[in-house]
């Protein structure tokens, strides 16, 4: 394949480099029944468990200190009046 310019060229690497690479099926059948089953595992966070990694890095905190510290504030004001 031939690219007018080195620019489009580069892109047309780059995307090659940067798609995933899976075995053919039907080329690499034999192979697969040869090797044992890969299992892979989502990393990907569900949204409890990236809330619990919030909290345990301590991110809401600051934000419940200051919720705190306003809502005792308005309190007070309110009964100073």
């Amino acid at each position: 394949q031939r690219f007018p310019t080195e620019d489009h060229l580069m892109i047309h690497r780059h995307k090659h480099e940067m798609t995933l690479k899976f075995p053919s099926i039907k080329t690499d059948n034999i192979l697969l029944n040869s090797l044992p089953p890969v299992i892979f595992s989502d990393q990907t966070p569900t949204p409890t468990r990236f809330l619990k990694n919030c909290e345990e890095v301590g991110l809401f905190s600051d934000i419940d200190c200051s919720l705190e510290h306003e809502f005792r504030k308005a309190q007070e004001e309110e009964n100073n009046k």
